[in-house]
C-alpha cells in the first residue's frame, strides 16, 4: 500500500512480478483450477487476488470482500522479499491508521 495508488503500483509491481514469475517457472500455474489462471499482464493478475493502492482503494476492496464473501478474518502481507523497510512501515501505518479504523 502507499499514498496513492502509483506509489503503491511502483513499489509493490517489482516484488510481485518477480515472485509470481518464479511460481510460473515452478509451474504453480498448472496446478490451479481451470477457471483460476494467471495472466502474464500485471493488472489482470493482481485484478481480485492483491490489495494494492492508495488506503482508500485498499478499504473499497476489503468492503467488497467482506460483502461479497463474508470474510471476517484477513491476514495482510506488507512484505516482499527485496522490499525496502521504509515502504513496508510506511504500509503497516497506513493500515492501522487509514485503512482499518474505517471498516469497523
Amino acid at each position: 500500500m502507499g499514498p496513492t495508488l502509483e506509489a503503491a503500483l511502483a513499489e509493490g509491481r517489482p516484488h510481485l512480478e518477480a515472485k509470481y514469475g518464479a511460481y510460473r517457472s515452478w509451474e504453480q500455474d498448472k496446478a490451479l483450477p481451470a477457471d483460476d489462471q494467471w495472466s502474464a499482464r500485471f493488472d489482470e493478475l493482481a485484478r481480485d487476488r492483491f490489495l494494492l493502492g492508495d488506503p482508500a482503494r485498499v478499504r473499497e476492496e476489503i468492503a467488497r470482500y467482506r460483502e461479497q464473501l463474508g470474510i471476517t478474518t484477513l491476514i495482510v502481507r506488507v512484505q516482499w522479499p527485496g522490499m525496502a523497510q521504509a515502504a513496508v512501515l510506511r504500509s503497516i501505518r497506513l493500515l492501522g491508521e487509514q485503512v482499518l479504523p474505517a471498516l469497523r
